[in-house]
Order: C-alpha cells, then sequence, then structure tokens
C-alpha cells in the first residue's frame, strides 16, 4: 500500500488514514490529472484507489501504482462504489470523479472540519472549469456560501456528492446509489446526508463540465426518480408541513417547471 506524506500541521494528530476513491470511465489523461491533483496533497497519509469502469481490454495506467488500481468492467458508478467498499481499511473516504482535479488543501481542511462538528460528512466549495461557465451553481444554486446545512439541499444538489469527504462508516453504510435512477446523488443526499453537515467555503475541488451531464437533462428520468418523496421529508423536517408538488417546481426544479406537469410526478407513499 503505498502512502503518501508531507509537512503538515495535523502530523502529530492524525493517525487516521484516508483513502480518495476515483471512479474512472473516461480519458486516461483527466486521469492522470485527477490523480496528480491528489499526490500534491498536503495531508499527511492518504491512499489513492481509482476503479477504472471502462468494459473490454484495456491499458493499464502507468502512472498508477498497482495496489492503487481495481477493474470494474463497465458496471456502472453504483457496482464502483459497492466494489470500492470491498477494499477500504481506512477511516475516512474522499470521492474524485475521474475527470476532475482537488485543491491541494482539500483532505487537510475537510479532515480538520469534520473533526470539528464531529459529523459524518464535510462538503467544500467547488469551482467549474470550462470555455462556457465561469461559475459552477454549487451544491445549492447560490455561489459562495459560507455554511451549509440539509435545507440547502431543497434547491437542488448540482454537484451534492462532488465534494464529499465522510467516514468509512457512513460511506460504507448509507453512501448507496441507486442504479435505476439518474438522479440518485440528489437522492441520496436528500435521504442519507446527515442534519449536521461540515464544510469549508472554499472550492476545493475542481469540476470538468461535460455536455452529457445529467443533470437539468433527461426530464423523464428526473419524474421517475426518487427525489420528490425524499425532498418532501427533507422539507417536512425543517417546515413542519408537507409541501404541495408546486413549491417542490418552484424550489427544488424550477428549471422543469414548464416542462413537465406535476401529476406525472411520483408521490410519496
Amino acid at each position: 500500500m503505498m502512502r503518501v506524506k508531507s509537512q503538515s500541521s495535523l502530523q502529530d494528530e492524525v493517525s487516521a488514514e484516508i483513502a480518495v476513491v476515483i471512479p474512472f470511465r473516461g480519458q486516461l489523461e483527466e486521469l492522470a490529472d485527477a490523480v496528480e491533483s491528489v499526490r500534491l496533497s498536503t495531508m499527511q497519509e492518504f491512499r489513492i484507489l481509482v476503479i477504472d469502469d471502462r468494459p473490454g481490454e484495456v491499458s493499464f495506467p502507468n502512472f498508477l501504482h498497482h495496489d492503487e488500481y481495481l477493474r470494474s468492467y463497465g458496471q456502472g458508478l453504483s457496482k464502483v462504489i459497492e466494489l470500492s467498499k470491498l477494499h477500504l481499511e481506512e477511516k475516512y473516504v474522499a470521492l474524485l470523479a475521474g475527470d476532475d482535479l482537488m485543491s491541494p488543501s482539500r483532505l487537510q481542511l475537510q479532515f480538520e472540519e469534520i473533526q470539528k462538528l464531529n459529523s459524518e460528512i464535510c462538503l467544500s466549495g467547488m469551482r467549474k472549469f470550462s470555455s462556457v461557465h465561469k461559475e459552477i451553481e454549487m451544491l445549492t444554486g447560490i455561489p459562495k456560501i459560507k455554511t451549509f446545512t440539509k435545507m440547502w439541499l431543497l434547491l437542488g444538489a448540482y454537484g451534492a456528492d462532488g465534494t464529499i469527504f465522510m467516514t468509512s462508516d457512513f460511506y460504507k453504510d448509507k453512501y448507496v446509489l441507486d442504479p435505476t435512477d439518474s438522479y440518485s446523488d440528489w437522492t441520496l443526499a436528500l435521504a442519507n446526508y446527515p442534519r449536521e453537515i461540515a464544510y469549508v467555503a472554499e472550492d476545493l475541488v475542481f469540476y470538468r463540465q461535460h455536455a452529457n451531464q445529467t443533470t437539468r437533462n433527461q426530464r423523464n428520468s428526473f419524474l421517475e426518480s426518487g427525489v420528490y418523496p425524499a425532498w418532501s421529508e427533507v422539507y417536512e423536517e425543517f417546515f413542519g408541513s408537507k409541501p404541495s408538488i408546486e413549491v417542490f417546481l418552484i424550489l427544488g426544479a424550477p428549471w422543469f417547471r414548464k416542462k413537465i406537469q406535476p401529476k406525472n410526478i411520483r408521490e410519496s407513499s
């Protein structure tokens, strides 16, 4: 198991290890950039685990060590996540998409915040990089927020898991994606994220936007997703009443409200 070490103010405090899990199914050049951004981390101790989900015969990424690499053979993200859980011994897990980048200070800052709040997860600011958009819409649709509560998830979860740093117990027990739900990350966040969420306002993850991203596309799959039942439960938790579908359309999915009819959204049971 390769360990990457550097000087850190935490070196006397951090006995916990961190696994950086990198699901991958894209271009090797982008994966190389993602891995390099992790190797530049200021954190004292971590392990990289790349899960290569490319189908068929593929070449081994020569910038990785063999104990940093697993194959999942095109099974999809939900299976990638479950496979990674079988190979974790660390106390904390950070996710990074195979085409994204992270700041060198990400692991250290998120570890400090998750310890300070004693939360199961820590999120952070995130910035999109593309030739078209300058600012990412963040988790809430509101850039540059300073604090984060679960209530913000009512306004959307664009990249809700893009910056997540979590305990391994949370990852293994509660971080479960539905392979049939294109909006599974939002459903998961609404249903399973704790009420107390640690948050670093600094942009620690840099998201590579692609034209085929799911959010705001694939409207039919949105109608059949598990988002609305989970959204309703969070709304009721904070406001004490069950929301109408119209409220959901206005707050949670304003980009769809002119495209769909409320009656088409699956009611919670």
